[in-house]
């Protein structure tokens, strides 16, 4: 062992030598040990009679040596550790999408052969979009259209395979897309009555929600086009095409007003919750980043909204479906 001061008198030290102890965590215990008080600290009279191992010069080099040939290694090992630490951060989400995937391909959850078909579902929700067209709540939607599986077995080849007692059709076909109104955000307050903003789909609300939380006045309110519990929202407006249109379930019991930018999709048969997943899915994704128009501000049309084809299983298999992304979703956070 030798003392501090007395290193820089002789030649007995390698300043490499010296450098790389005092990075090293020995040098820092000894201080740590050393120190007097949280106060006094650790002063330039305690440092100088701090006694360090000193190894003879030769082996002081050699050390030297033998840490810097490690340093390509360090380096290799830092650069694995962080890519480790990113697949780590990453690997949830990474892992939910690929169950989605999994979901919207019939292949998380069995197929119960007692379930009705997807395809009597669809008609009834045919027959009850005929029935408001009729009473005037809603018009029709010139581009509707529906596929079922052919007797290849085969579907359009962008589209995932999907189970016999499912069947393909647009999103126009099974519900009514609405556009909302402005808010701004120095209209919203504190308190009032509940509305959302497009900007808050991606900053506040995940997959579903059951209160708002913003609100504005009841004038603004009453003019303000409005979510009723059931219907999926997503924003018409985004900074990446990635994102844009990302869909939200309502399921509170209260009407909440919509701002603009944002569409609302209403009047369905669905659970919604599946028809979320099924949009949020790397398949809906892909879809939408197609559709999607813009390169710094993202934009998106009911129009090419409808036009994305679902696949659609049989009502009791949704719920299914979401029960198991649940429960796998719970483990994952």
């Amino acid at each position: 062992m030798a003392k501090v001061e007395k290193l820089y008198i002789n030649n007995n030290i390698n300043m490499n030598f010296l450098f790389l102890f005092y990075k090293s965590n020995l040098y820092q215990s000894l201080v740590l040990n050393n120190s007097r008080s949280a106060q006094a600290g650790f002063n330039k009279d305690d440092l100088n009679s701090l006694l360090i191992p000193l190894p003879p010069l030769a082996e002081q080099q050699r050390i030297v040596d033998k840490i810097n040939s490690f340093e390509p290694l360090l380096e290799k090992y830092d650069e694995v550790e962080k890519e480790l630490s990113k697949l780590e951060k990453e690997f949830p989400e990474k892992l939910k999408k690929s169950i989605l995937q999994h979901a919207i391909e019939g292949k998380l959850v069995k197929q119960d052969p007692n379930d009705e078909p997807a395809s009597v579902l669809l008609e009834r929700i045919k027959q009850e979009k005929e029935r408001l067209i009729k009473e005037g709540k809603i018009k029709r939607d010139k581009n509707e259209s529906y596929i079922y599986q052919g007797d290849d077995k085969n579907y359009y080849e962008q589209l995932p395979i999907i189970p016999t007692n499912w069947v393909y059709t647009d999103l126009g076909s099974l519900g009514t897309l609405t556009r909302g109104n402005g808010i701004k955000r120095n209209e919203t307050t504190k308190n009032g009555y509940p509305c959302v903003r497009y900007g808050e789909l991606y900053t506040t609300y995940k997959t579903f929600f059951y209160k708002a939380k913003s609100f504005v006045n009841l004038n603004l309110f009453n003019k303000s086009k409005k979510i009723r519990k059931n219907d999926i929202i997503m924003a018409l407006t985004g900074e990446n095409k990635e994102d844009i249109s990302k869909a939200v379930a309502y399921l509170g019991d209260d009407e909440i007003a919509m701002g603009g930018d944002m569409t609302c999709f209403s009047n369905h048969m669905l659970a919604p919750l599946y028809l979320v997943y099924v949009l949020n899915s790397p398949y809906g994704i892909s879809r939408k980043r197609e559709l999607a128009t813009g390169d710094i501000i993202i934009h998106m049309s009911n129009d090419k909204l409808s036009s994305i084809q679902i696949p659609l299983p049989p009502l009791g298999e949704q719920k299914r479906i979401i029960y198991k992304i649940d429960t796998i979703n719970q483990l994952l956070d």
